[in-house]
């Protein structure tokens, strides 16, 4: 999968709340499951955005699985590898781990099972590589990351897992195809409840560091890539002390300003946190709206959904105390660092929702949103269409030619004009 980022290069202020529209007709909103998470990806590299949804944590149910016909419909296929594995899926992960052009799938799994790799095929089939390290251990794992870690220019691979020995995992890309399990010392050997992990560029030297975010009240990790193949935790007084129930983490620039911030969600009715960076990495904690929403968050997502050039931010919520299923909040980026919850899109939209990911599957240039739902183990998914509006937008394809072929970890920057003025 190649990184593709929908940027604005024209501003003009919209009028009107912005609006989604929930699609109803379809398998992609009426295939009742255990979803955990969603997964936009161009799989087949005909130029629109399929969907793979992982179904968990239980077992028992196969994934989803649903080709987009370039039309805004979508078609459902059962017979794939990645539709098979009937084990409780938890999360999921698409990176192009052999440079080959086309997107593989990495799957968690949890119950102390195996995880699964698939390799894409390039034909719109995937094959099952059970003979991997990757999958060669039990485990309780919640979710998977890609990244370079060592700049080699094939994606390696950063596990969390949140029982058993609660060890986190990496596997370094040995570039035929195989990973070579790293042994659990140095910053593998820590043990948290970890529940999501995201490759990020930390301070400034271009290596990719890890932020791992860990639930039971315990603090998050950072770990700064040192460049020989080793981590090294980093003390925060602000980000890194907090001692919640953490389940997700976006790294984004929230405020335009060139560095980038931190949001965190958080379970068993907490609240999320917002951390903004003063680009010396000095991280301010944001008050509202976040410190009044009362939150069983499993999941965010970012996108600029008006495109107003900021960019909002869409967080899940599951079930409150009594196992009544609560409602997902959207904030609204009032381009000054602040957000207000918006009380007419998605406000009335209910279930426990924990995936959730912005995409333009039906490519008009607006950023529409599916959830993976699991009320009852059976609950239907949700799709909604953003209805638009007048502002424009730019579409960015990248291919890493000496960097891995995804290029993540590229980093991207556009100057814009704004109501006639020049970003300088």
């Amino acid at each position: 999968m190649r990184t593709t980022i929908i940027f604005l290069v024209l501003f003009v202020f919209a009028t009107s709340a912005q609006r989604f529209i929930k699609i109803t007709e379809g398998a992609i909103v009426n295939d009742g499951g255990d979803s955990r998470s969603v997964n936009w990806v161009d799989h087949d590299r005909d130029g629109d955005l399929d969907l793979f949804v992982s179904n968990g944590k239980n077992g028992g149910q196969n994934n989803f699985f649903y080709k987009n016909n370039g039309d805004g419909t979508f078609t459902k296929i059962d017979s794939l590898a990645i539709n098979l594995d009937n084990s409780p899926s938890v999360g999921a992960s698409f990176g192009d781990f052999d440079n080959d052009g086309f997107p593989d799938l990495f799957v968690s799994t949890w119950y102390n099972k195996k995880n699964f790799l698939y390799k894409n095929n390039g034909d719109g089939t995937f094959t099952q590589l059970s003979s991997s390290s990757v999958m060669a251990d039990f485990t309780y794992s919640e979710t998977g990351t890609w990244g370079d870690y060592n700049k080699d220019g094939f994606l390696d691979l950063f596990v969390t897992n949140s029982a058993g020995n609660t060890r986190n995992l990496l596997y370094t890309n040995i570039g035929d195809g195989s990973f070579t399990k790293q042994p659990q010392t140095g910053f593998l050997t820590d043990q948290y409840f970890s529940r999501n992990a995201d490759f990020i560029e930390y301070n400034g030297d271009y290596l990719p560091d890890l932020f791992v975010v860990n639930e039971s009240g315990q603090n998050e990790n950072l770990y700064t890539n040192l460049g020989t193949g080793l981590f090294n935790r980093v003390i925060h007084p602000t980000l890194l002390n907090n001692g919640g129930s953490s389940i997700s983490s976006n790294y984004e620039d929230i405020d335009n300003d060139g560095d980038m911030d931190f949001f965190i969600s958080n379970a068993e009715g907490g609240r999320n946190w917002m951390f903004l960076n003063d680009g010396q990495n000095n991280f301010t904690k944001v008050s509202e709206p976040f410190n009044t929403d009362v939150a069983n968050s499993f999941s965010s997502s970012f996108g600029d959904i008006d495109n107003d050039g900021d960019l909002d931010l869409f967080v899940s919520n599951a079930f409150n105390s009594t196992g009544t299923p609560m409602t997902n909040y959207l904030y609204i980026n009032q381009g000054n660092g602040s957000f207000v919850r918006d009380t007419i899109s998605l406000a009335s939209q209910t279930g426990w929702t924990y995936g959730a990911a912005f995409a333009d599957y039906n490519k008009d240039g607006w950023l529409d949103l599916f959830t993976a739902n699991c009320f009852g183990a059976n609950q239907n998914n949700s799709l909604y269409r953003n209805s638009g509006g007048s502002n424009n937008w730019l579409i960015i394809d990248l291919e890493g030619k000496r960097s891995n072929h995804d290029a993540i970890g590229s980093i991207v920057k556009v100057k814009v004009t704004e109501n006639g003025i020049p970003d300088g």
